[in-house]
């Protein structure tokens, strides 16, 4: 795992404006990141097998793509 992948998944799981943000607009949270394509394709497709390819676990990521955190989620 590259660290920018590292570091986008701690401001994931601590920084929870950047974590609406990516659930919002992914292309546009990342745009700052040097990732590399799997990573960057898994995460912006959302794709969990691929995330869990990556070393995820399948309940860490249906809850960090469940859009808990989006400005869809309802209050």
């Amino acid at each position: 795992m590259s660290v920018d992948m590292q570091k986008v998944v701690s401001r994931l799981q601590t920084d929870l404006n950047f974590a609406a943000e990516f659930l919002d607009n992914s292309v546009e949270a990342l745009k700052s990141y040097n990732l590399l394509s799997h990573e960057y394709s898994a995460l912006v497709s959302r794709n969990s097998i691929d995330l869990q390819k990556l070393g995820f676990e399948q309940s860490v990521v249906s809850a960090a793509l469940s859009g808990a955190h989006s400005s869809t989620c309802p209050k």
